[in-house]
């Protein structure tokens, strides 16, 4: 499945007052990923391939080759194309990171 670029940018334009500076580099040249990325959960040595994966979009930094992945389902771009729960949120320093 494609990224939508547009989407993408707009979702991060949005949330980071224009694209986001890279923290290793300081650059703001990224190139967003053609396809979803998908990292499947853990359970250990046990684990069967086909178990729940999550989509993220894949935010490279041209400079420096850094690497961001962002949430698809969260960033509003996989529709119902993701039947996968949402991963459960935590709690550091009292802010909510799961959105």
């Amino acid at each position: 499945m494609k990224v939508d670029h547009e989407k993408a940018a707009n979702w991060l334009s949005s949330r980071t007052n224009g694209m986001p500076k890279r923290s290793c580099c300081g650059d703001k040249n990224w190139g967003i990923a053609e396809e979803f990325m998908h990292i499947r959960s853990y359970d250990g040595p046990s684990s069967v391939i086909g178990g729940v994966s999550y989509a993220y979009v894949a935010l490279t930094c041209i400079s420096c080759s850094n690497t961001n992945l962002f949430n698809a389902q969260m960033m509003g771009l996989m529709g119902d194309a993701s039947p996968a729960p949402m991963p459960a949120t935590i709690q550091v320093a009292g802010e909510d990171l799961g959105g």
